[in-house]
């Protein structure tokens, strides 16, 4: 019963995350600088690149959620990235599973691009990362904020990023991020409501 309960509350899951969608190559405007993107840009040394998660790993339901990937250059030479996206968040592709009971790592089949819309036009600039140098990319997590977790319970679920840039291909390490119950919602009480309950009496 609790397996059958379990693979059906993961099926629900799952169709909250399609129902997100994929990265879109539909575009958003906004205000541009940089240079409009070249037909091709020459092959990146990410070899002593990082990305990795960073920040919160737990959210509350119901609520907005972001994580935040850095990107650190941790070798001993400077690295130049010819195509660094103006608008941060398009520079990471974020993808996510359900983390199941039982479970220890995830299923590469089962990942999810999380949608995101670019924008536009889609300028860039070059990025240069010093020895020791990071930056930052945030994505939302759009559908925490429609979840509803149970008091005492949870859901886990596994992210992971990649840069979404042509010359550069970099892979962050799988992580787990958790979904609590989230704060009820406070009960008011409207005034003429009170006013006509006590007329009543």
């Amino acid at each position: 019963m609790k397996k059958r309960f379990f693979t059906l509350s993961a099926t629900l899951c799952l169709v909250v995350l399609s129902l997100t969608g994929c990265v879109t190559e539909e575009k958003r405007q906004q205000i541009a600088f940089g240079e409009r993107p070249r037909e091709s840009y020459s092959p990146v040394d990410g070899s002593s690149l990082v990305l990795e998660l960073v920040g919160d790993q737990e959210f509350p339901a119901g609520e907005p959620a972001t994580l935040t990937f850095s990107l650190r250059n941790n070798g001993s030479e400077k690295v130049e990235i010819p195509e660094w996206y103006a608008c941060e968040t398009d520079n990471i592709i974020l993808y996510c599973q359900i983390w199941g009971v039982g479970e220890t790592e995830p299923v590469e089949e089962r990942w999810i691009p999380m949608a995101h819309v670019l924008h536009y036009p889609d300028t860039r600039y070059p990025l240069t990362l010093m020895p020791g140098q990071l930056v930052t990319v945030s994505r939302d997590l759009d559908f925490v904020g429609s979840m509803v977790v149970a008091s005492g319970t949870e859901r886990r679920y596994f992210v992971k990023a990649e840069t979404n840039l042509d010359s550069l291909k970099v892979e962050s390490p799988v992580a787990g991020i958790r979904i609590t119950a989230g704060m009820p919602p406070e009960r008011t009480t409207d005034a003429t409501d009170s006013e006509t309950s006590g007329d009543e009496e």
